[in-house]
This record gives structure tokens, C-alpha cells and sequence, in this order.
């Protein structure tokens, strides 16, 4: 031990003193996300210019061109230990304009660049606009269901869509608008001529110019609406399954957007609806695979994760599921909406081009009398 001790005093005089290391080993980084996001469109002017890396990067520049490639002011921010980097421009952004993000960090050189388009969310419509915003139409996807494609059964697909359009008479002066609502082609955006369509703003009754109509609030350029029944066609079965599609009758809606300039679209900034199940229980298979008595919601909570409540609109015994979407871009369609009532697919069938057979589901009996079409009289044919 005496030995060991004397070996321990030479030996340590000569030991070299122990320097941590300066810097990172320069290892590649790559980014992992950009915010906004490559190519997006209708991006608000106060966005946040952001990059995220796999790693920390090391001397990051970034470079933010304008229109005509003019490289803007700015500064880059961002606690220099951690993976993200924030530009912030001297000036603020500018409405409807297409900005360039190119990107350098000096970990084994690298590169990136990422670009996108303002917005003008906000500017109101000029008096031309205004004068065009009847008949306006925009198709729209917003209702995107997640967890259904966790059931084993497919209603028809996770995604909702329609069209929405300002009824041809509204007055947009008055500070108030009426909207009606199309089904479209399945797979595609065009409205189905053998569908009928709907004034969602004309109260339950759905006949405009009536004492129950709820038009939409219209504050250039912004719209704020809500209803009882969104669906197409005038009518539904007791248990609230939509009779033109027999799959999802929403109801107990809500909506809040700003139809944007220039025909942009309608920017739908928050969209709620009840969808009724009751008509989807008989899509639940039987022969054994589920208990006899098991529901469309019993899928739905067991796979899905979700839960069913009461529609507001319906008893308490109706099982709803609560469909909500936001910051969903309705596009403008060039083509405006065409007005259809049961008469008119009746008459189509008829012609028989379109609409083959359709006229069926205003007969509930056979018998050659369309007592759920009122409007038709057997003298038109």
C-alpha cells in the first residue's frame, strides 16, 4: 500500500489537466418540418416563419425573398440549444403575396428552402364583389371523421363534402344572407342534378320567406350562420336519417367564415354539426360477428374511441356523433348551383336522360302517387 501511495504522488504531478471540449461534433442536420408549411396557400400574414431540424443546427441564415426575388429584412431567433429557428421579418407581411424561404446552417453545409402565399383572410369585398356574391358557390371537404376508418364497417368514407352557395336573391345590403346546400357526384365536386337541394338558412320548414327562416349574419366579409337541418332535399324519416342519402343527417349546425376577395374561396374558420346515426345501425353486419342488438355507436366507441350524445334537435334517446372542422378552405366554382326540388328530379326521370328511377323514393307505396314530393301535381307530366 506504501508502495502504491508513492507510485499515486509521481504520477499525479504529470497527469495533463482535463479540458471539456468546445463546440458540437459536426454531425448533418435535417429539417424536419417548416411552418407554414411548403407551397401553403392562404397563409396569414402574421404567420410564423419556422424550421425544425432533426438535430441542432449551427450557424443558421435564413433568407426571405419577395415579389421580384427582393431579399427582406429580418432576424433569425431561437435558443442557439435547440432544433428551431425563427425569421422575423423587419416589416410585416404582405396580403396576397408569394414569399421564398431559403435556408443555410453550416452542419455538413446544409440547405433547405420552402415557400408560400398570403392570404387576404380579413380584406373586405370591393362593391363588384359584393354585387357578384349571389349565386356564389364554393365546393367544399370539411368534415374529415377521424376514427371511422378504424370501424369494420365504411359508412361511405371518412370525408363529407358539398357544396355551398348564397341564394340568388340574397341582399347582401341587409346585412344578411341565405345559403342553400348541394350534394355532390360521389368522388367528385360536382353537384348531383338527381339530388335536391336545400336553403339550410330557411328554418325548419325550409321555405324561404317564412317566420322561422335563420339567415346567416353577413359583416363584409364576414359570415356567421347556424341551423337545424344541414342536408340536402326538404324532408327526413322520424328517426332523422337524411332521405336523399340515407347515411349522415347532420343537424344542430354551426358556422363561422369570411368569404375572401378576388374569388379566393371561402375560408370556413370553424364548422360544427350532429350527425344522427340511427339510419347507419343497419350497416352493422349480422350472422354472429357483433351481438344481435349492437349499434352503429357501439362500433364506433369500442374501434373509434368516440362517444354519441343526444342531438340538441332530437330526444334523448337519439345517439349523435359531434363533427367538427376547422380552418378549411371552400373552393370557388366557376359553375354556379342549380336549384333542385323533388319535382324537378321527378321531371328528370321522367326525360329520361337522368335521374332513372329516382322519381321511386317519392312513392313510398307503388302506387304511381308522389305523396312525399308535394310539390308535384300528376297534371305536370
Amino acid at each position: 500500500m506504501r508502495h502504491l501511495a508513492l507510485a499515486l504522488i509521481v504520477l499525479l504531478p504529470a497527469c495533463t489537466p482535463w479540458e471539456e471540449p468546445v463546440g458540437t461534433p459536426d454531425l448533418p442536420a435535417s429539417i424536419v418540418s417548416t411552418t407554414p408549411e411548403d407551397e401553403a396557400r392562404h397563409v396569414p400574414g402574421t404567420t410564423v416563419i419556422q424550421v425544425q431540424w432533426d438535430r441542432i443546427p449551427q450557424g443558421v441564415s435564413f433568407t426571405l425573398l419577395g415579389p421580384g426575388n427582393v431579399v427582406l429584412p429580418g432576424e433569425v431567433t431561437g435558443d442557439p440549444r435547440t432544433v428551431v429557428r425563427r425569421f422575423e421579418p423587419t416589416e410585416p407581411l404582405q396580403p396576397d403575396t408569394q414569399y421564398d424561404v431559403e435556408v443555410t446552417w453550416t452542419n455538413v453545409d446544409g440547405a433547405g428552402h420552402f415557400e408560400f402565399e398570403t392570404s387576404l383572410l380579413g380584406f373586405p369585398l370591393n362593391d363588384d364583389e359584393i354585387d357578384e356574391l349571389p349565386e356564389q358557390t364554393w365546393a367544399i371537404l370539411p368534415l374529415d371523421l377521424s376514427g371511422l376508418e378504424d370501424l369494420p364497417i365504411a359508412p361511405n368514407a371518412p370525408d363529407i363534402s358539398f357544396l355551398l352557395a348564397v341564394h340568388e336573391d340574397a341582399e347582401p345590403e341587409s346585412g344578411e344572407l341565405h345559403l342553400v346546400l348541394a350534394q355532390t357526384v360521389p368522388g367528385s365536386m360536382l353537384q348531383d342534378q338527381c339530388a335536391e337541394t336545400a336553403i339550410i338558412t330557411a328554418g325548419p320548414d325550409g321555405v324561404l320567406g317564412t317566420g322561422d327562416d335563420r339567415p346567416a349574419t353577413w359583416d363584409n366579409p364576414d359570415l356567421l350562420a347556424s341551423g337545424g337541418r344541414f342536408a340536402p332535399g326538404s324532408g327526413s324519416t322520424a328517426d332523422g336519417t337524411d332521405t336523399n342519402t340515407q347515411q349522415f343527417a347532420m343537424r344542430d349546425w354551426d358556422m363561422r367564415a369570411t368569404v375572401l376577395p378576388q374569388q379566393e374561396g371561402l375560408y370556413i374558420h370553424s364548422f360544427g354539426a350532429f350527425i344522427d346515426t340511427t339510419g347507419l345501425d343497419s350497416l352493422v353486419p349480422g350472422g354472429g360477428q357483433f351481438p344481435e342488438d349492437t349499434t352503429f355507436c357501439d362500433l364506433y366507441t369500442e374501434f373509434a374511441g368516440g362517444t354519441c350524445e343526444p342531438c340538441p334537435s332530437l330526444g334523448r334517446e337519439s345517439r349523435c356523433l359531434r363533427a367538427e372542422a376547422q380552418d378549411v378552405i371552400g373552393e370557388y366554382r366557376g359553375t354556379g348551383l342549380r336549384l333542385r326540388t323533388c319535382a324537378d328530379i321527378i321531371h328528370s326521370s321522367f326525360g329520361g336522360f337522368i335521374c332513372t328511377g329516382d322519381d321511386a323514393r317519392y312513392d313510398s307505396d307503388g302506387d304511381g302517387v308522389y305523396e312525399l314530393c308535394p310539390e308535384y301535381v300528376p297534371e305536370d307530366r
